[in-house]
């Protein structure tokens, strides 16, 4: 597989992608500063239930297929008893889907983009990853995401490739507000 852009769209020169890069860092840094003193509470209530780190890391392949750290709230209990159970104030976060809230650190990072494929796991095919993925940023939600997912890679990549071709502001809003509205806002659920 090449990991030459996909298309004109998509190469990291273009005015479209600094544009695009630009409104995620923007974004992401103005929702960290709005979001800080619940990420604070959070992160709180997870180490004083159960002490221990306060995010989970799971490693995931990026742009050009660069490995990065995508990060979580951890929901779920650390070492000594009983590892992997859902704590309380885990529970709680997965109801309201915001243990996916410190991946604006990964947006801001430049990790990911608001919209784009989901990024998969080292070593894992993934039917959101198509052909032209590897070549532009993965992102919180894939531009199928408030639709359902594609049902074959072919059917994501002509998504993705409709997606980059009519590219535009106002469309990632669209998306993100669709995303918001259908209650899939579940950054992280790759």
């Amino acid at each position: 597989m090449s990991l030459a852009p996909a298309s004109r769209y998509d190469h990291p020169t273009t005015p479209h992608h600094r544009i695009k890069a630009a409104v995620d860092r923007t974004g992401a840094a103005v929702l960290l500063v709005l979001a800080l003193p619940w990420l604070g509470l959070i992160a709180l209530a997870i180490w004083a239930e159960d002490a221990g780190p306060v995010l989970r890391r799971e490693r995931r392949l990026g742009r050009w297929g660069r490995e990065f750290s995508l990060l979580r709230f951890r929901t779920t209990t650390s070492g000594g008893r009983q590892d992997g159970q859902v704590t309380r104030v885990g529970a709680v976060l997965r109801r309201y889907a915001v243990e996916g809230l410190p991946q604006l650190i990964n947006v801001l990072r430049g990790d990911l983009s608001f919209i784009g494929p989901r990024p998969p796991a080292p070593g894992v095919r993934s039917g959101e990853w198509p052909s032209c993925g590897p070549s532009m940023r993965p992102g919180l939600t894939a531009p199928w995401d408030h639709r359902g997912a594609p049902r074959s890679t072919e059917e994501a990549s002509r998504e993705l490739e409709r997606y980059l071709g009519s590219w535009s502001l106002r469309s990632d809003l669209t998306i993100l507000w669709r995303w918001l509205r259908n209650g899939s806002a579940r950054p992280g659920t790759a």
